[in-house]
């Protein structure tokens, strides 16, 4: 198949989590596997501060956690499930982006210079 034929490698998003706009409500996320899902079981009150947040480039809370939402992982192979729409997405959803930091690098990585 073409690459442009495969859902999320054209010009559509990946079918699922909607990446424009986050739920009022954070979704069950029983069963997801991955640093996003662990923090925002841990802390709710995560989600509900950061999803109407948008960066200057539009980019939301939606888009940083879809890939985490649409993908359940392993329980046995944790994965970050969340990715940065644009740089200013680490400021915009610090909090968040903190946590996954803390989870996959550990607690010392956030006094480390970053560039």
């Amino acid at each position: 198949a073409e690459p442009q034929t495969l859902p999320g490698l054209g010009a559509e998003e990946y079918p699922g989590f909607d990446a424009e706009v986050c739920p009022e409500e954070l979704p069950d996320l029983f069963g997801h596997h991955s640093a996003m899902a662990v923090a925002l079981r841990n802390d709710p009150g995560l989600y509900t501060a950061l999803r109407e947040k948008r960066t200057t480039l539009g980019v939301g809370l939606a888009r940083c956690i879809k890939t985490g939402m649409d993908i359940r992982g392993h329980p046995y192979i944790m994965f970050v499930g969340a990715s940065a729409g644009c740089a200013e997405c680490y400021e915009a959803f610090r909090p968040l982006f903190d946590e996954l930091l803390r989870a996959c690098h550990g607690p010392a990585s956030l006094e480390l210079p970053h560039a």
